[in-house]
């Protein structure tokens, strides 16, 4: 080794030590920085090169180890817009709002609402004016454009696919509805009631497939001292309808096991039926029960022309009452109109000794209105009781909702980076849903202005939400930090320094045994 070459080891630890102490002040003023990952500086030896082969005189040399993967310290914050990823995974972000152009990753979940120049669009004032507003998109604290997947039509959200930026400002939801198709009714019927008693009423809205909120009143009726009632419907502009058990529900008449389907139409304020299940089973008596009729009258049968055999009842609706069958049908029915006398009154609802409803407990209803709207929803009363006591509407539910302006966004509080809108209704909506890119390498990835790229050491990521992968949460209200640990920082400088003054006073020496090698010429 040369002369020259006695100093090249302590030069290249002063060298290194001070790179490992420029990576750990770099760590320590970067604590608070949201999403920020620390590097850490590890060392090996310096292999040198000679005519004689390889040395390993030749030193040491830094070389950086990325901690991507360790999570960093959460904090709670007022923003609705923050969130924090517990687990794996980086938010997606873009520079533009390009769907197949530069993509970023992130940890910083500090997010915020940006416009674009030029980006637009026009609504229709309430004074019936237009007017030109400023879309607004979800970013993060450099601008970049947050990635989403938008939600379907049915209310359920993508899993996979390519996602795209997410507009949240005031007008961006304004013509979205939803029909009402399901509906949950816990009412308490009062069982001190009696015949005489007055009719009972509850009155709800539900939204149709115009997203119109229409209004339906509900009448219970005592009708029997046997704890059943009479259940009608009344709705205006209502033009037709539709009122079955659900799918799974059945029963026997003339012993043959029959779904329950029905239809009618309203003619100058009466209910006109139409019978669409027929028992093909010809020879068999019919029995059956009809609701909300008085003795005396008539219930006339008509077939279609190319019908034979034995027909069945299931239902009769009038102004929207489902009507149970219960009443025992006279004759068997032929290919001709046969008319049917009533002989009593039957059931709609119908309780146990214990107040517990024990008929049908599942409604599929059908609504056509005047103005070509329709209702395809469900009526679920298993909650239902009759016990002694008022009459009491517990709970309501219905799942329908109309338009309206949205009036904020924030994350979902069960950490499932759902975005959902706050609408000037009162109303709160799933919006969107935030994906997040997994790498089987995090620590591969390398850093670009506080974000993260792509390499080939990090590989390709794997597009996951909460919904098909259980490895991160999107947790609301929360800010992740930095994960430095300022205890370990201290003590690698500490180390780093002692390192230093090593190879420093190593580097003195040399300096002064060469002096004195020198002056031995002398």
């Amino acid at each position: 080794m040369s002369g020259y070459g006695l100093f090249q080891p302590s030069v290249l630890g002063m060298r290194s030590q001070t790179h490992n102490l420029n990576q750990i002040g770099t760590n320590v003023a970067n604590i608070n920085t949201g999403g920020y990952r620390r590097s850490d500086i590890h060392f090996e030896t310096l292999v040198s090169k000679t005519l004689f082969g390889q040395s390993d005189t030749g030193g040491v040399k830094p070389k950086a180890y990325n901690r991507f993967d360790i999570q960093g310290q959460l904090i709670g914050t007022p923003n609705p817009l923050d969130v924090a990823i517990v687990g794996d995974g980086f938010l997606m972000v873009r520079p533009d709002l390009t769907v197949d152009g530069d993509i970023f990753y992130t940890r910083d979940g500090s997010l915020q609402v940006n416009t674009v120049e030029g980006e637009t669009d026009s609504i229709t004032a309430d004074d019936g004016s237009t007017q030109t507003v400023d879309k607004g998109f979800l970013a993060d604290k450099h601008g970049y454009f947050v990635q989403g997947y938008k939600r379907n039509d049915d209310g359920t959200f993508p899993t996979n696919g390519t996602a795209s930026p997410m507009r949240v400002d005031t007008y961006a939801f304004s013509d979205m509805g939803q029909a009402t198709t399901t509906m949950n009714l816990d009412i308490n019927l009062d069982a001190a009631d009696n015949v005489s008693s007055t009719a009972r009423h509850f009155g709800f809205g539900i939204y149709d497939s115009l997203y119109t909120p229409r209004m339906i009143d509900l009448n219970f009726k005592r009708i029997g001292a046997d704890n059943s009632w009479r259940m009608t419907l009344d709705a205006d502009n209502l033009t037709s309808y539709e009122v079955t058990p659900a799918p799974s529900f059945a029963h026997t008449i003339g012993g043959v096991n029959l779904a329950h389907f029905n239809s009618s139409e309203i003619v100058d304020g009466q209910s006109r039926s139409t019978i669409t299940e027929i028992n093909p089973t010809t020879g068999i008596g019919v029995t059956g029960t009809f609701d909300n009729l008085i003795p005396g009258d008539t219930v006339t049968i008509t077939d279609s022309s190319n019908n034979n055999g034995t027909y069945t009842v299931t239902h009769i609706i009038e102004d929207g009452a489902k009507i149970a069958v219960a009443e025992t049908l006279v004759d068997e029915q032929d290919a001709s109109g046969t008319t049917i006398t009533g002989e009593t009154l039957g059931t709609s609802l119908a309780f146990d000794s214990n107040g517990i409803l024990n008929s049908d407990k599942t409604l599929a209803l059908t609504l056509n209105w005047s103005d070509g709207a329709t209702n395809t929803t469900s009526i679920d009363m298993s909650r239902m009781t009759q016990y002694a006591g008022q009459f009491q509407s517990r709970t309501f539910h219905q799942s329908g909702y109309g338009k309206s302006d949205m009036e904020g966004v924030k994350f979902d509080d069960k950490n499932q980076g759902i975005i959902v809108g706050m609408f000037a209704d009162g109303t709160e909506r799933e919006i969107y849903r935030v994906p997040l890119a997994i790498f089987n390498n995090p620590n591969g990835l390398d850093t670009t202005n506080g974000m993260f790229t792509q390499t080939t050491e990090s590989g390709e990521p794997r597009i996951a939400t909460t919904e098909s992968s259980a490895a991160f949460l999107l947790r609301s209200g929360t800010h992740e930090l930095s994960n430095v640990n300022m205890e370990q920082e201290f003590t690698r400088m500490i180390f780093a320094q002692t390192a230093y003054n090593m190879s420093a006073t190593t580097f003195k020496t040399i300096d002064e045994m060469t002096v004195t090698a020198r002056d031995l010429k002398a």
